[in-house]
């Protein structure tokens, strides 16, 4: 492919602005100032051209890009900051090819496309991207190539986009082939459209893709379902050696071998805001297959779908898998029913897995030779034989600020680990259950359990909080409590090396023994614990344990007799939880909280709680604040909560944005008892710091452009008050939320067939919500341009019938964006551009002004003019013979067309034929046509 080719739409220049403007400020800041003079000077052709040459450099194959990287010196965005100083052509840019299903078909409009010239009925492609506009369902019946294997529709090698509106692309056939192919080279955008009942078979290419098949190629996928497919890998999409891009769409039952909804082989690919569920493979990955590839889920759910062998939602084999905002429920496989990780990388972050289950191995999660990293995630009901919520082996797991509650396994209700390493931090084990390990189950393997609750799981056996064999634990800064088990409520060790520091591990219980503890040739280190509680003696605590000199025992027979209601408050709650770093809006981590007066605040010393990893609690609470008013404020309290005492009355203000990341400055102004001023821009958090306690307003200040979610006299902060009465309480924090959305516009062009400069056409644009109407005409190649306008509410596109110049008619009417001309989306800060499209009528007559000619004429005699009426006035039409072998044309051949006179091409016998039937064809410049039958009389010559 030339790297030449390409096109920049609204999107891709946003982003490349956004990009230069970023680089501008961190050299800014670095006091070289080149790149924000220039960006003043040449900003948006600097940012037309970055972003050209960065398309086009993803573009060149793999080692050609490398290549000239290492020749520029510099990564991707460098080489294409440098080659867009050094002035680059800019797009060319062109209408859409229509495809009507009549006129021009789908698959003639992409050969039009492909080979930039007219093919078919369709229109020319252009040199840069296309766009094809799609105005009918497409029923595919017969494979149109075998490139790769039988595919419905020609091959996909240039940059085309098509605008679906809507509509099916289907195959119904008795025959096997898939919809759609991306081949080298090609760059396919399908917006708004559905693929359905594709289906691949055979080895490889053939088997790959019922959807979509792309390799060495791009694809992105926006507001479409791809349904029903199926293949031997890829039931929606294959993809090999590719980038495919997934948003605002819907992959359901589909099915096949490996990856029902999506096959990636060293492939990137990304799903955003989109729904996997119901698809299905035989082997693996219900959802999606990765296999030397890059894969990213987020904002998406991936729901009910299912595999025979690994991976449920997400099988990843030598792959590295990002899943955030995400949810993964009702997935099912033998392993890993919502995740399966085989040799790569697994990270979830801000997600749910809930609901799914195996016949074997790891409800949630199934690790085995991988690097899995969970945060700000829940794991939940998810049930196996082994690992519930998570099973790792010969992994490396990673659990922080995340809930594991209600996962069930015959071993490790929570997470099973065998040869592997478990790191659980700032985390929730509750209410799991299984036979062995009901929160956590840890077997030839290490694990570290900090800054966590284990509360409420239960065994049949051994182990309700943790069991441990032929292991290595370390548990600090966490609290155990109400786990049952028959032997080791709290902990059972066997065989293993168990550290327990500045934990506390109390109110456990055990149907045998070991109601806190309970030991079994183990090398168990203890240091600043508290461990049970006046409702148990030391003998029914712990078995073949005794507590370190620097624990607290509460037993009855213990340091310190304590009941267990004065040692810690159940059941678990939010407890003043702080939102974490990257959790979801209102996210909450649930504790064990302190009573004032338990002997756990206070106890452990200052040295011992300096480690980063214990700078704060479970709840992200700061940890060494003082809670007993004792000489000393510096010790940390024992367990996963450290008790915050002193309330500062405060206001916090949190300002978001949509589109996010926008540098735009909001003002406020806090009124009361004192005042604040202050500024925010997206994702900035603003504390008063302590402020008096009293009624206080608070005002945002629109900045032009922008718009809020929710209108301002209607939000509230946290507590209900409303921001003109906002009653902060002497030992409150009251947190207010602004969310804005940035205007957006939509710029209307107009395209006539043929290309006339008269006349105008009238349009309305209406606001579906108010139905405010703005009204305005446009002649071709005008434009019309909204300006700022609410990004909130949809649009109507309008072009009233009744107001169409005489000869005219509507043809189409497309968005950039694939939005409906009837709902037209804008998103926040964006730009929708629609082309309505008008073409003129067929012509109504053809007129011939003579229908006689005298016999024995020599050839080339002019019989008589030809012309044509049609509405529109000026227009211009070409003249031929229709031969379609009916009695009406069979005297086609005795005559000619020269320009617009009908000739003789044979010289006539009125003895031999008196009349001869023609037919004709008149075209105009649209390429409209009116056909109309004549009888040419032939005149007898006297004498």
């Amino acid at each position: 492919m030339s790297l030449w080719r390409g096109s920049i739409d609204d999107d891709s220049l946003t982003a490349a602005w956004q990009e230069l403007a970023e680089q501008a400020a961190q050299q800014a800041a670095q006091n070289k100032p080149w790149l924000l003079k220039l960006l003043a000077n040449q900003g948006a052709a600097l940012a037309a051209r970055y972003a050209l040459w960065k398309d086009r450099l993803r573009r060149l194959r793999q080692g050609e890009r490398r290549r000239l990287q290492r020749q520029l010196g510099v990564g991707l965005a460098g080489a294409a900051l440098l080659l867009a100083l050094s002035g680059a052509p800019t797009a060319r840019a062109g209408g859409p090819i229509v495809a009507d299903g009549a006129t021009c078909t789908l698959a003639e409009a992409i050969v039009s496309a492909n080979t930039d010239a007219a093919y078919g009925g369709c229109t020319t492609g252009y040199a840069g991207a296309d766009t094809i506009d799609l105005q009918a369902d497409v029923t595919l019946t017969a494979a149109n190539n075998s490139t790769y294997g039988p595919t419905g529709l020609p091959v996909i090698t240039t940059p085309i986009t098509i605008a679906g509106n809507g509509h099916s692309i289907s195959r119904s056939s008795i025959s096997d082939f898939r919809i759609l192919a991306v081949g080298s080279g090609g760059d396919l955008t399908l917006n708004s459209a559905t693929v359905s009942s594709g289906v691949a078979m055979g080895s490889l290419p053939d088997g790959g893709g019922g959807g979509i098949f792309v390799t060495a190629g791009l694809l992105t996928l926006t507001n479409s379902t791809l349904s029903g497919n199926s293949a031997v890998v890829g039931g929606g999409i294959f993809a090999r050696d590719a980038t495919v891009a997934v948003s605002n769409s819907t992959l359901s039952g589909n099915s096949a071998g490996f990856g029902g909804g999506i096959y990636a082989e060293s492939a990137t690919v990304t799903v955003s805001n989109s729904t996997l569920s119901g698809n299905s493979a035989s082997l693996g990955g219900g959802g999606i297959f990765a296999i030397y590839a890059t894969v990213a889920v987020s904002n998406s759910p991936l729901s009910g779908n299912s595999a025979g062998d690994g991976g449920g939602g997400i099988l990843a084999r030598y792959a590295t898998v990002t899943v955030a905002n995400s949810t993964l429920s009702g997935n099912s496989a033998g392993w890993g029913g919502g995740i399966f990780a085989y040799f790569g990388t697994a990270t979830i972050a801000n997600s749910t897995l809930s609901g799914n289950s195996v016949t074997y191995l790891g409800g949630g999660v199934y690790a085995r030779s991988a690097t899995v990293a969970v945060s700000n995630s829940t794991l939940s009901g998810n049930s196996a034989s082994d690992g519930g919520g998570i099973y790792a082996g010969y992994a490396t797991v990673t659990v922080s600020n995340s809930t594991l509650s209600g996962n069930s396994a015959s071993a490790g209700g929570g997470i099973y680990a065998r040869y592997s390493t478990v790191m659980a931090q700032n985390s929730i084990f509750s209410g799991n259950s299984a036979k062995w390990g009901g929160g956590i189950y840890v077997q030839n393997s290490t694990a570290t359990v900090a800054n966590s609750t284990l509360s409420g799981n239960s065994v049949t056996y051994l182990g309700g909080g943790i069991y441990a064999r032929s292991a290595t634990v370390t548990v600090s800064n966490s609290t155990l409590s109400g786990n049952s088990a028959s032997d080791g409520g709290g902990i059972y060790a066997y065989t293993a090396t168990v550290t327990v520091s500045r934990s506390l591990v109390s109110g456990n219980t055990a149907a045998s023994s070991g109601n806190e503890i309970y030991a079994t040739s183990v090398a168990l280190a203890s240091s600043y614990n508290l461990f049970g509680h006046d409702g148990e003696t030391n003998a029914q605590a712990f078995t073949n344990f005794i507590p370190s000199g620097t624990d607290i025992t509460a037993t009855s027979d213990g340091t310190t007799p304590t009941a267990l209601a004065a040692i810690l408050t159940t059941p678990l709650a939010d407890n003043d939880s702080t939102i974490l770093a990257g959790a979801p809006p209102g996210a909450v981590v649930q504790t064990l909280a302190l009573p004032a007066g338990s002997p756990a605040i206070d106890a452990a010393p200052s040295a011992d709680c300096v480690a980063p990893i214990f700078d704060f609690d479970q709840r992200g609470k700061t940890r060494n604040v003082d809670g007993n008013a004792s000489a000393s404020a510096n010790e940390c309290d024992i367990g996963a909560f450290e008790l915050q005492t002193e309330v500062v009355p405060r206001i916090i203000v949190h300002k978001q944005t949509l589109p996010n990341y926008d540098p735009t400055e909001f003002q406020f102004k806090l009124r009361g008892p004192v005042g604040r001023d202050f500024s925010l821009a997206d994702d900035e958090p603003h504390s008063t710091g302590q402020i008096p306690a009293g009624i206080y307003t608070l005002e945002e200040i629109m900045p032009s452009g922008w718009d809020p979610a929710i209108p301002l006299d209607q939000m509230t902060c946290d507590d209900g008050s409303p921001l003109s009465a906002i009653d902060l309480g002497s030992d409150e924090t009251l947190v207010c939320r602004f969310l804005n959305y940035k205007r957006g516009n939509i710029i209307v062009k107009k395209a006539t067939i043929p290309p006339v400069a008269a006349p105008s056409f009238a349009m309305r644009l209406i606001d579906n919500t108010s139905l405010a109407k703005t009204q305005f005409s446009l002649a071709n190649g005008g434009q019309f341009d909204t300006g700022a306008i609410t990004s909130v509410p949809t649009y109507k596109l309008l072009e009233p019938a009744a107001t169409l110049p005489g000869g005219w008619k509507k043809k189409s009417i497309a968005c950039d964006n694939g939005s409906p001309a009837t709902t037209i989306v804008v998103p926040p800060g964006g730009t929708v551009t629609c082309t309505v499209t008008n073409e003129n009528s067929a012509p109504t007559n053809i007129l011939l002004s003579n229908v006689w000619v005298a016999e024995n004429k020599p050839v080339g005699t002019v019989v008589g003019t030809l012309t044509a009426s049609d509405a529109i006035a000026g227009d211009t039409h070409t003249f031929a013979f229709v031969d379609d072998g009916t009695s009406g044309a069979s005297g086609n051949g005795s005559f000619k067309i020269v320009g617009n006179q009908l000739q003789t091409n044979a010289v006539f016998d009125y003895e031999t034929k008196t009349s001869y039937n023609i037919k004709l064809k008149a075209t105009d410049t649209a390429g409209q046509s009116k056909v109309k039958n004549f009888v040419i009389k032939v005149l007898d010559k006297p004498g």
